[in-house]
């Protein structure tokens, strides 16, 4: 049986209101500089990939926060730079400042189409349900501000487990966390090698959204996981 579900949650549960590049030039303008957001969009989609993992060895919990944001000042000034090298700010750190905090709130995030509904059924099943991200620290204050941080047991990220996936590791946190066994419990996210191939190997059920799919599927498709698991 089918006893726990875990979700990723960008591209999963949740997703921008606009395209990144939209915040990141509107902030700018607010601080006198004019960037086209189709560029800081371009920008931002090429350096994020290329970042290291937002993990960080041998420090204590506290300190993530502080080397979160470091981290993200870095990936900002390289995309304004990516994006337009002439670009001048006169108080750069001003302008990150507020970037960092709208990406915080629902002014930049809201549910995918159908998220709310899908843990409500869920959680109305008694299933036990969990986070597992590669966000950062803001994500338990997000999930609070967009009204769903009640359905999960569990919200795991690099901060609070010291790796990122696809480390194993953090599937297997969440899975000692919800004391569950993998093949109980069902991953439900968006990309194949960061989600879906790490927890298939430990022997979850995977549930793939892709770009056209709804998270509306969800819920049918683990009564038949369960349902097949009892024949």
């Amino acid at each position: 049986m089918i006893r726990a579900v875990l979700f990723d949650v960008v591209g999963t549960l949740i997703e921008l209101r606009e395209p990144a590049g939209a915040f990141y030039s509107r902030v700018a303008q607010a601080h006198g500089v004019s960037l086209p957001a189709s560029h800081l969009t371009d920008a931002f989609s090429r350096i994020l990939p290329q970042a290291a993992p937002l993990v960080f060895d041998q420090v204590s919990i506290e300190e993530v926060p502080a080397l979160e944001k470091r981290w993200w000042w870095e990936r900002v000034r390289e995309t304004l730079r990516a994006a337009d090298g002439t670009a001048h700010f006169e108080d750069f750190d001003a302008y990150f400042e507020e970037l960092f905090q709208v990406f915080a709130t629902a002014e930049a995030w809201q549910l995918v189409d159908g998220a709310l509904e899908v843990l409500r059924d869920l959680g109305e099943q008694n299933l036990k349900l969990a986070v597992v991200s590669n966000f950062d620290h803001r994500l338990p204050a997000l999930l609070k501000a967009l009204t769903v941080e009640d359905f999960f047991q569990v919200v795991l990220i690099p901060a609070r487990v010291g790796c990122s996936k696809p480390d194993p590791r953090i599937f297997k946190q969440a899975l000692e966390s919800l004391d569950v066994l993998a093949a109980e419990t069902v991953f439900v996210g968006d990309h194949p090698e960061i989600d879906l191939a790490p927890a298939a190997a430990l022997g979850m059920a995977c549930i793939a959204i892709e770009a056209d799919d709804s998270l509306e599927k969800v819920p049918a498709e683990i009564l038949a996981l369960s349902r097949r698991s009892l024949e």
